[in-house]
Formats: structure tokens, C-alpha cells, sequence
């Protein structure tokens, strides 16, 4: 069952990774992330996740 997370993903600059290192903020991909609409995209996933489970109930 999909459930869309309550919390908010952690922003690049607040990322912690081991040994206490931050992201480069002029990461490629860490530039990218911010230039992405994830709250449209994950409206668009829960449509099709919630549908393919419905097929399944419906289906098996």
C-alpha cells in the first residue's frame, strides 16, 4: 500500500553523510534535485501506484 511521507526529504545543504561531510552544493546532481517539481511527480506516482493495486485486488 502507497503512503505519501508526511515528512519533508532533507534539503542537500542538511544532508549528512558518514564522517560527519555535507554534500557539495555545486554537486551536478545536487543542482539538478533542486530544478526537479518532486511533489507533481509524486502526485503523478501515487495515481499509478494506487491504480496498479486496485488491478491487483480486482485481478487476483
Amino acid at each position: 500500500m502507497y503512503r505519501k511521507a508526511q515528512e519533508q526529504e532533507t534539503a542537500p545543504e542538511k544532508f549528512q553523510l558518514p564522517c560527519e561531510e555535507k554534500l557539495a552544493l555545486d554537486n551536478p546532481w545536487v543542482i539538478m534535485t533542486k530544478m526537479i517539481p518532486w511533489s507533481e511527480f509524486e502526485s503523478e506516482y501515487a495515481v499509478i501506484v494506487k491504480k496498479e493495486e486496485l488491478e491487483l485486488v480486482v485481478y487476483h
